[in-house]
C-alpha cells in the first residue's frame, strides 16, 4: 500500500480517527507497518495494532522488541498476546524483564524457550493478571543442569484470569487459576512418574468448575493412559470433551477394557476423542471392531453424542450411531 502526502491529508481530514483506526486494524501486517510511517497520526493510531500481537521467530526481532517495551511502558501496556516461537540462553535476562513490563497480557505462549535456573526463578516472580490464555511447550533448563528435572515443586504461579492452559504435565500443580475451561497436557515418559497423574487432575479440579463445560486433552499418554482416563472419570466426572493421543493402537478389546469401569463415572461426557500419532492406526481398524467399541462406549456412557478413533467419527442420531467426517467432529467438540 502507497500513500501520498496529499492522500493521506485527505484521510485524515475526511474520514475520524475511529475509521482509520478500524480500517488500521482489519489491514494486514505487511500494509500496517508502511501505514505507520505515513504520518505522526497515522503513526499514533498504528502503533497499537501492530504492538497487540506481538510474535518473536528471531534474534533480531526479540531485541527490537525488547529496547521498545523496555524503553516505553506506553508500547508495553498495548501488547495483548505474546508468542515466542525459541529463543537461546544467552538472551535470557532482558526476556524476563521485557515480560514483566507486559502488564496488559492476555495471552502468553512459549514454545520453545531455553533459560538458567537463576531466570527461571526471575520469571516465576512475574504476574500477569489479565492472562487468559497460556500455552507453554517447552521450558527447558539446559545451561545449569544435566537433566530436566528442574521445576520447583514449591513454584506456585497465579494466573486468576486464565481459561485456558497448554502446558507439560509438570506445571500443572504449579498454577492457581479458578475458571480454567480447557487443558492440554503434554506426558513425558522420562518426566512423569506414575503418582504425577493423580496429582495433576487433583491441582486440576482445584482450578475448575463442576457447572462449567470441562475439554480435557492428553498428548503422548502411551504410558499412563488407563491411570489419565481413571483418574480424570473419578475427579472431575463433569469433563464434556476427552481427548487422548497415543503412538501405538491398542486393539477393541483392550479399549474396551480400559474404560469399562471408567466410563459409568462421566455424567456429562459427550465427546471422546482416542487419536494415534502413527500412521498404523488408520489400517488397524476395521468396521466390525469399530462398531463394537461404539456400542461398548455407548452402554457405558449414554451421555455420549459423538466418538472419534483415529480417523473415523461418529455421532448419536435419534438414538442410532452413524458415522460423519472428522473434521466435523473437531468443530462440534471444539478441539
Amino acid at each position: 500500500m502507497v500513500l501520498t502526502r496529499r492522500a493521506h491529508r485527505d484521510i485524515s481530514r475526511w474520514l475520524p480517527n475511529e475509521i482509520i483506526t478500524e480500517i488500521v486494524q482489519a489491514a494486514p501486517r505487511s500494509d500496517q507497518i508502511p501505514l505507520c510511517r505515513v504520518s505522526k497520526l497515522f503513526h499514533a493510531l498504528t502503533l497499537p495494532a501492530l504492538y497487540r500481537d506481538v510474535r518473536i521467530e528471531t534474534g533480531a526481532s526479540d531485541l527490537a522488541f525488547r529496547s521498545a517495551v523496555m524503553s516505553n511502558n506506553a508500547l508495553a501496556e498495548l501488547v495483548r498476546s505474546y508468542t515466542l516461537v525459541s529463543l537461546i540462553s544467552r538472551a535470557t535476562p532482558l526476556l524476563v524483564d521485557s515480560l514483566t513490563a507486559l502488564t496488559r497480557l492476555e495471552d502468553l505462549r512459549i514454545l520453545a524457550f531455553s533459560m538458567t535456573h537463576a531466570h527461571f526463578e526471575e520469571l516465576l516472580d512475574c504476574t500477569f493478571p489479565h492472562l487468559t490464555k497460556c500455552r507453554l511447550l517447552k521450558i527447558l533448563c539446559i545451561q545449569d543442569f544435566d537433566d530436566m528435572g528442574f521445576w520447583p515443586p514449591t513454584a506456585r504461579i497465579p494466573l486468576l484470569n486464565l481459561t485456558e492452559l497448554w502446558c507439560p504435565v509438570k506445571l500443572v500443580p504449579s498454577i492457581i487459576t479458578p475458571n480454567l475451561q480447557r487443558a492440554r497436557l503434554l506426558w513425558n515418559d522420562r518426566e512423569v512418574d506414575p503418582s504425577a497423574v493423580e496429582k495433576t487432575f487433583v491441582a486440576l479440579k482445584s482450578m475448575t468448575s463442576s457447572d462449567t463445560p470441562f475439554v480435557c486433552s492428553n498428548d503422548n499418554c502411551d504410558h499412563y493412559f488407563a491411570e489419565i482416563v481413571d483418574s480424570i472419570s473419578r475427579n472431575m466426572p463433569y469433563t464434556t470433551t476427552l481427548r487422548l493421543s497415543l503412538w501405538d493402537s491398542p486393539s477393541s478389546n483392550e479399549i474396551i477394557s480400559q474404560f469399562a469401569h471408567c466410563l459409568p463415572r462421566f455424567r456429562c461426557l459427550a465427546f471422546l476423542c482416542l487419536r494415534y500419532m502413527d500412521d498404523v492406526g488408520d489400517a488397524f481398524w476395521n468396521n466390525e471392531g469399530d462398531q463394537m467399541v461404539v456400542h461398548s462406549m455407548d452402554d457405558a456412557c449414554p451421555t455420549l453424542q459423538s466418538l472419534r478413533f483415529y480417523e473415523r467419527a461418529w455421532r448419536k442420531v435419534n438414538q442410532t450411531w452413524e458415522t460423519y467426517p472428522v473434521k466435523d467432529f473437531d468443530a462440534l467438540a471444539g478441539l
